[in-house]
């Protein structure tokens, strides 16, 4: 149960942080939820980017840099490469 109000509170902080959701003033029932629903979306898509810049300045890139934000939207993220061992490094030469 703690886990899972950490990650909750951890989204909403990050949330509140980078995109000032509680100074929200959207009153609207359903555009209040298709906001919040595209902040999570982008959060999770600046988390996913492997750009080696905070949350708020990957936001701010990518409002000065159109290349940037088009990479944001419209690529595949960026998975990191599993490090697998090489077999020739196991077996022992006897």
């Amino acid at each position: 149960m703690r886990d899972h109000w950490g990650i909750e509170n951890t989204l909403h902080w990050s949330l509140d942080v980078t995109f000032g959701e509680d100074a929200s003033r959207v009153r609207d029932p359903g555009g209040r939820e298709n906001l919040a629903r595209l902040r999570r979306l982008a959060l999770t898509r600046l988390k996913q980017d492997s750009a080696r810049l905070s949350i708020k300045g990957k936001r701010q890139k990518a409002g000065w840099d159109a290349r940037y934000l088009f990479k944001l939207i419209f690529e595949a993220p960026d998975k990191p490469e599993k490090s697998t061992p090489s077999r020739e490094k196991n077996i022992s030469k006897g």
